[in-house]
């Protein structure tokens, strides 16, 4: 079978890169046989050692220095056409805009075989809502590309069953060579559930109580976060609920939350290695993934929210997350936050064992690359 390419252009931060990227790759190369190469752009900033570590993640993986400045992205062509004659006439998989308009460049003369445009989210939506990219050309610009990698690839994977919806509406696609794979759990959250006896042993190692409720929120800060919103839920069931605490799994700044200066000996912060993360969602009781009305968060399928379900959490979640909500409501594994003041006064019994037990066996019937095999061998068989 022939290699295809995973090209990468833009500021997929390593998180991103190792639990989807990374991911998807290793699985259509150990599971459907389909042997990929990953091709990546990186900021010339720290490239020897962010090169160093995403290629410890991937054996197959070659990473190239990007041109400075966004604006002159299309100029790494040039790079590419130096390398592409040792790649064959492949297959391509494209993420982002950038690198889905790079691969149809090299389509145009007759380089790339196939292009598939993978496409991570609403782009244009999310550089122009939130302060993604700096340039303002940019952000004009990038409508014109996410409409050119939608119509003339040849495939695409969209991430949720709204982001589809948003393509017809904002750029009148209409066909049908797309699937719908959201962003699955790695490995990690596929091991068998700990016993009963060892949540308890694992909660007294990092210093929790039996009776505690533990909130736990695990991701950046980022605009399309809604760190604020986040805020002022947390601060006023902090309030409601004695036995809370927060454990944030973020580098972010957590200074200035109201419930963090209000609340200080309740919120436990802590930066993880990947591998060490799965162990501290397991021993909390909620996920939250509250987010702001946006087309960002309407057409999303944040990976936390698997790793949340994986690690037998309840899932407090905002009424227009992708396809998600909707989820938590027919399922019953969590609680839909519809945004009224009545909802801070809520209060929260800990999550059973057994709850957690049927949480982790949802995410691994619906949220496993294996229940989404059909897609992905639509996909390899261009």
């Amino acid at each position: 079978m022939h290699i295809m390419v995973y090209l990468i252009f833009g500021n997929q931060s390593e998180g991103i890169y190792r639990s989807y990227v990374v991911e998807v790759c290793s699985y259509l190369n150990d599971e459907l046989n389909q042997p990929v190469r990953i091709i990546g752009f990186l900021s010339v900033r720290n490239f020897f050692a962010q090169r160093a570590s995403r290629k410890a993640a991937y054996k197959d993986a070659h990473f190239l220095p990007m041109l400075p400045f966004m604006g002159s992205w299309k100029w790494n062509i040039v790079t590419l056409l130096l390398i592409w004659p040792f790649l064959g006439r492949s297959k391509v998989m494209a993420l982002s805009p950038l690198a889905a308009n790079l691969a149809l460049m090299l389509k145009k003369i007759g380089m790339v075989k196939t292009m598939v445009y993978d496409s991570e989210g609403a782009v244009s939506a999310e550089w122009n809502e939130y302060e993604v990219v700096p340039s303002e050309h940019m952000k004009r610009t990038i409508s014109g590309l996410e409409e050119k990698a939608i119509h003339q690839s040849d495939f695409r994977r969209a991430v949720s069953q709204k982001m589809v919806s948003w393509f017809e509406a904002t750029y009148a696609y209409e066909g049908e060579g797309h699937i719908v794979v959201p962003c699955t759990i790695s490995k990690k959250f596929q091991q068998p559930f700990p016993e009963k006896e060892e949540l308890v042993a694992l909660r007294e190692t990092y210093g929790f109580q039996r009776e505690d409720i533990i909130f736990v929120y695990a991701g950046s800060s980022a605009q399309w976060q809604s760190f604020e919103m986040f805020d002022t839920y947390l601060y006023h069931w902090f309030r409601e609920n004695k036995q809370a605490k927060l454990l944030l799994l973020s580098r972010s700044d957590a200074s200035t939350m109201k419930t963090v200066q209000t609340y200080p000996d309740r919120i436990i912060q802590k930066w993880l290695p990947y591998d060490e993360v799965v162990h501290h969602l397991q021993l909390s009781d909620y996920g939250i993934l509250i987010r702001e009305k946006s087309v960002t968060n309407e057409v999303a399928a944040p990976t936390k929210f698997g790793e949340y379900l994986a690690s037998g959490l309840q899932v407090l979640i905002s009424p227009w997350v992708g396809d998600y909500s909707a989820f938590v409501k027919a399922h019953e594994c969590g609680k839909v936050l519809e945004g009224n003041k009545g909802e801070y006064g809520l209060t929260f019994p800990s999550t059973s064992y057994d709850q957690k037990t049927r949480h982790h066996q949802l995410a691994q019937t619906y949220f496993t690359k294996a229940y989404f095999k059909s897609d992905w061998q639509k996909l390899i068989a261009l």
